[in-house]
C-alpha cells in the first residue's frame, strides 16, 4: 500500500474508538500519531505514540515540543486531529459533584482538546487541508439527571468547535470542523455507565438494555465513516464555505 503524506493525530488510542480509528487510518496508509495515558503495543512503521496524561495541568509544557517535533517533519497533504480521549467523570447529581473530579473532567474533555486544536490551527504547520474532529455525544445537547459532568464538558467543547469554524472563514487555509457523535459504543466507557447507581443515574437501565439486546455500536463502524468523511467531504456537505458539520453515526445498510 502506498503511504500518502497524510497524518492523523488521534487521542485515546489505547482502547475503544481511538484504537479502531488508529487501525482504520493505518490500514489506509496514513501516518498516525496516537496519544494516551497507557502505552500501546503496535509494530506498524507508520505509527508513533506519545504516552501522556492529557488531563495533566502541565500538559502544554510537557507536550508542546515533543508534539511539534513530530508533526513538523514534513508538509502534509492532509492533517487531521481527532479529539477522542475523554472521561465519563462522576455519574451523580450536579449537587454531589466534587471540585477535583469536575476539574479533572474539564481538563481532559474540554481544555486538552481545545489546546490541541490551537496547536493545529495556530502553529506554522505545513498542510494543504486541516481537520479538527471532536468525538461528541447526544450528551452535549440533551440534559439527563446524574450526567452533568460529562454533558457539560462535551457541550463546552462543541461550542468551541463552532467558534473555531466561524473563525476559519477569515483565513485562507482549507479547514474543516466536525462534531461527531458515534452512538452508544461497545467500549470500556459503557461498562462504567452500566455500573452506575440508579439512584445517581436514573437512566442506567436504558444502557443495560442496549447491552443485553446487542444494540451497542461496534467502534469500527464510526471509525470507517469518519475516514470516508475526510476522503469525500463534499458527500457530507462540507466545503470551504460550510466548514462545520454536526453529525452522528449513520449505519449503511
Amino acid at each position: 500500500m502506498v503511504v500518502h503524506e497524510q497524518l492523523a493525530i488521534i487521542t485515546g488510542t489505547s482502547s475503544g474508538l481511538g484504537q479502531s480509528l488508529a487501525n482504520v487510518f493505518l490500514q489506509r496508509g496514513w501516518q498516525v500519531l496516537g496519544m494516551s495515558r497507557r502505552s500501546v503495543d503496535r509494530s506498524e512503521s507508520n505509527y508513533q505514540h506519545l504516552s501522556i496524561d492529557l488531563s495533566d495541568e502541565a500538559l502544554p509544557d510537557q507536550l508542546r515540543s515533543r508534539f511539534m517535533q513530530l508533526v513538523t517533519q514534513k508538509k502534509w497533504q492532509t492533517l487531521v486531529l481527532i479529539n477522542n480521549a475523554a472521561t465519563l467523570g462522576d455519574v451523580k447529581p450536579l449537587r454531589k459533584l466534587g471540585w477535583q473530579a469536575l476539574n479533572h473532567s474539564m481538563r481532559l474533555n474540554t481544555c486538552a482538546p481545545i489546546w490541541l486544536m490551537q496547536l493545529i490551527l495556530g502553529a506554522d504547520l505545513q498542510a494543504t487541508a486541516k481537520w479538527c474532529i471532536n468525538i461528541s455525544s447526544g450528551a452535549a445537547t440533551k440534559a439527563y439527571p446524574g450526567w452533568a459532568s460529562y454533558r457539560m464538558t462535551k457541550a463546552a467543547l462543541q461550542m468551541a468547535l463552532k467558534v473555531a469554524a466561524e473563525e476559519s472563514k477569515l483565513v485562507e487555509e482549507e479547514q474543516y470542523f466536525v462534531s461527531y457523535a458515534p452512538g452508544v459504543l461497545d467500549t470500556p466507557m459503557q461498562v462504567e455507565v452500566r455500573a452506575s447507581d440508579v439512584r445517581d443515574f436514573p437512566s442506567v437501565d436504558r444502557f443495560k438494555s442496549l447491552y443485553q439486546e446487542g444494540s451497542l455500536v461496534d467502534p469500527l463502524q464510526p471509525a470507517q465513516e469518519i475516514l470516508r468523511m475526510i476522503e469525500a467531504p463534499g458527500d457530507f456537505g462540507l466545503s470551504r464555505q460550510e466548514p462545520y458539520l454536526e453529525t452522528r453515526f449513520s449505519p449503511r445498510i
